[in-house]
């Protein structure tokens, strides 16, 4: 049986993994490679967690926003910029 990737599981449910994670280490119930046998996770994967969490907390493993952040132009600079030729 061939395990599903775990990119293709939702930001929320990765980051409850994680937390699940991190709370399993924290109680000291097992080992890394333990952990990552029980979550069915690559052992790299929890080590990256791991020192993550060891760095900054909570706040380096909790969901983020994904994707590219777009940032638009406004309509009357991006005319005022046509007329300059500072536009490629």
């Amino acid at each position: 049986m061939q395990q599903k990737d775990g990119r293709h599981r939702s930001a929320s449910a990765q980051a409850t993994i994680r937390e699940q994670v991190i709370d399993y280490l924290k109680k000291q119930r097992g080992t890394q490679n333990q952990t990552a046998e029980i979550f069915v996770l690559h052992i790299r994967s929890v080590n990256r967690m791991w020192a993550r969490y060891k760095s900054g907390g909570r706040r380096n493993i909790k969901e983020k926003k994904r994707g590219v952040n777009k940032i638009k132009k406004s309509t009357s600079s991006y005319k005022a910029d046509l007329k300059e030729g500072d536009i490629t």
